[in-house]
């Protein structure tokens, strides 16, 4: 459990310091989305049109490798400390893009970007815990889970304005008066603040961060996919990495156990909140990111759809995703997260029954209600879970479990694009064009029958993310406030 007798921030400065935290929370997470209309552009200035899925991959890796090291930072710096540290690595690497001569250069400091990303997002979702009480996390919980799916309705538009009007170079440039009013905000916000002394001055465990970030990248590795969505590795080389990546859990795993202060806390593993929470995640992002990384295809060469018709389908499904996130955090103070859990993966589940049972004659609105339920789904469960989840955790544990819980959403979703980018790449066969949103009756007989395939697919994984959090504790949150 979080600890309750700690000093506490006078309301100013948790305001500061929250609205700081939201700010760089929001920078990282749209910096995600806003290259993907910006890059076509920047990769034909530089001249590699053809390495053009690196610049996106090079963010994601250095974010899911780096997550747990910050998280586990956070725990032994303290917060103030490893927030203006990712911080300010994110804002120098943002500048370093802007300035790149060459593709190799873009692709290295996206790299460097993403790293400062890793910790920008558990130091940040530690902070809001640590400075208020649980109810009072509900709240921001709210602000957190609106502002991740803002971040990607709003990160395309924001990337291809400035790229027509300005420079795609100022997408990288725009990071940074915002990410200084950031570190600013909680430089102020969080001084005179001290965390727990048992907390700080802790030994890093460099042998089992070694082990986890190995593990991290071989899994990586083993799931990446080329723009034809077929593993880069191969199967049998990337099942030899899956292989060593099992080993090196193994190993990770029997480090744990003997190391004095090891990397996670074998206590934060024992939770079963931990795992459960954990599963879901993992398997609901699995589901959900695989199948919105292709709805814009199946939109253009199934429905008909143009490509702005295709991107307003997307957006109401994210709409959903807000609409619940923001009602689902309220209703923790009244609900438990095992209530709440259920009701959403279980509309997740249901919702993706009918898009599979129904996709190879559906049409326009069937289709975006199906998507727009299935995203209520997933934000019901989502800002509940994270808040469970850091109920249960020692509050000198906090850091590093609130970031594996993360990095189990993020790679969650690598392995939905790739087990989706795989099954179409099996199982679809394009022998038509797709013009404006006009696509052959070939064409969209044969992505409709790939996508129910798709679809049946995610039936059963979002069904798996359901098992998970089954039998999640009925965990109410506790009503006593903490400081101001």
């Amino acid at each position: 459990m979080i600890d309750n007798n700690r000093p506490s921030l006078p309301p100013f400065q948790k305001t500061m310091t929250s609205t700081g935290m939201i700010l760089g929370i929001f920078l990282a997470a749209i910096e995600s989305t806003a290259v993907s209309t910006s890059m076509p552009t920047a990769t034909a200035a530089l001249g590699g049109l053809s390495l053009i899925h690196y610049i996106f991959a090079a963010y994601s890796f250095a974010t899911a490798v780096t997550i747990t090291n910050w998280g586990k930072l956070s725990d032994i710096w303290g917060l103030r400390k490893t927030y203006i540290a990712g911080c300010s690595l994110f804002l120098i690497a943002s500048a370093l893009c802007g300035f790149s001569q060459n593709i190799y250069q873009l692709i290295f400091f996206r790299l460097l970007q993403g790293a400062g990303a890793g910790a920008i997002f558990p130091a940040a979702m530690t902070g809001l815990t640590v400075i208020y009480s649980e109810t009072q996390r509900s709240k921001m919980q709210v602000y957190l889970s609106m502002i991740w799916a803002i971040a990607s309705v709003a990160g395309p538009p924001t990337g291809a304005y400035l790229t027509h009007h300005l420079s795609w170079r100022w997408v990288f440039y725009l990071n940074l008066p915002a990410g200084l009013i950031s570190m600013i905000l909680v430089q102020r916000g969080l001084s005179g603040f001290i965390q727990q002394k048992e907390a700080l001055g802790r030994p890093f465990d460099a042998k089992g961060s070694a082990i986890l970030s190995l593990i991290v990248f071989l899994l990586i590795a083993a799931v990446s996919v080329n723009r034809q969505g077929r593993l880069i590795l191969g199967g049998p080389y990337a099942a030899t990495t899956l292989l060593g990546a099992a080993v090196a859990l193994f190993l990770f795993l029997k480090h744990i156990k003997t190391a004095n202060d090891p990397f996670i806390s074998p206590s934060v593993l024992r939770n079963p909140v931990f795992w459960r929470t954990g599963a879901g995640n993992f398997f609901m992002c699995m589901a959900m990111f695989g199948s919105i990384a292709f709805v814009p295809l199946f939109c253009q060469a199934g429905l008909g759809e143009s490509v702005s018709a295709a991107g307003r389908t997307l957006t109401i499904s994210l709409f959903g995703w807000i609409i619940s996130s923001a009602v689902a955090a309220r209703a923790y103070l009244k609900f438990s997260l095992r209530t709440l859990c259920r009701v959403g993966a279980s509309m997740m589940t249901l919702s993706y029954s009918f898009l599979a049972f129904n996709l190879k004659y559906i049409s326009v609105w069937p289709f975006r209600m199906g998507m727009f339920s299935m995203g209520l789904g997933i934000g019901i469960c989502f800002a509940p879970m994270m808040l469970g989840l850091q109920s249960t955790i020692p509050r000198q544990d906090l850091g590093s479990g609130t970031a594996a819980l993360q990095l189990l959403r993020n790679l969650g979703g690598l392995m939905g694009i790739t087990l989706v980018g795989t099954l179409l790449a099996i199982t679809w066969n394009p022998h038509g064009s797709i013009l404006g949103g006009v696509a052959s009756s070939g064409v969209e007989y044969g992505i409709r029958e790939a996508m129910t395939i798709v679809f049946f697919a995610n039936v059963a994984v979002s069904a798996a993310g359901l098992f998970a959090v089954w039998g999640l504790p009925a965990i109410h949150p506790r009503t006593e406030q903490i400081g101001n």
